[in-house]
């Protein structure tokens, strides 16, 4: 089909030919590979976009956690980070 848009070149391996075969596995109706490795692209996305934020939300959980247990000092810390840095050298 036509299109301007960039297309992309995929060699079909046996390893992408694994992945096209469970993919055929898991949407039987599917019947055109370029369908197929779009839905591959799709449910690879969501995963990463799962992992991402799933990985987010415990690093959230971790910086709570440690500022309960640890709190971060407040402005009379930064008077002394300031009073800290007048000494450093430029």
């Amino acid at each position: 089909m036509p299109t301007k848009k960039p297309r992309l070149q995929v060699t079909v391996t046996a390893e992408v030919q694994e992945y096209l075969d469970r993919a055929h596995t898991m949407w039987p109706e599917e019947t055109n590979t370029s369908t197929l490795v779009t839905r591959l692209m799709a449910e690879g996305y969501a995963r990463v976009t799962t992992d991402a934020e799933m990985t987010l939300r415990r690093r959230q959980r971790a910086r709570r956690k440690l500022a309960s247990t640890h709190p971060w000092p407040g402005p009379p810390a930064e008077e002394h980070l300031a009073s800290v840095r007048e000494g450093w050298a430029e």
